[in-house]
């Protein structure tokens, strides 16, 4: 299955043509994009815990797919929502 190897042993296997790897990648990386503006936001007190806490909730178990934390782990992300990641993947 896709979500359970990496972007590069899919590249170097040539089962992922180029441009669907960084469909992929641009895909989960706006997913993330909008998840850290939702943490901005939550931060900033404009967005309800229940929100917050469903976005998480949604974060971690994404994050549990080695591909999707591969692609995660090499966005630039402000300090406090890339401490939020660490702290996900544990």
């Amino acid at each position: 299955m896709l979500l359970e190897v990496t972007l590069e042993e899919r590249r170097q296997a040539n089962e992922l043509k180029m441009s669907e790897a960084i469909a992929v990648e641009l895909h989960i990386g706006s997913i993330f994009t909008m998840i850290e503006n939702n943490h901005l936001q939550y931060q900033a007190g404009f967005l309800p815990e229940e929100h917050w806490q469903r976005n998480l909730a949604e974060m971690q178990c994404a994050l549990t797919v080695p591909l999707l934390r591969e692609i995660v782990m090499g966005w630039p992300f402000r300090e406090s929502f890339s401490a939020v990641i660490s702290d996900s993947i544990g």
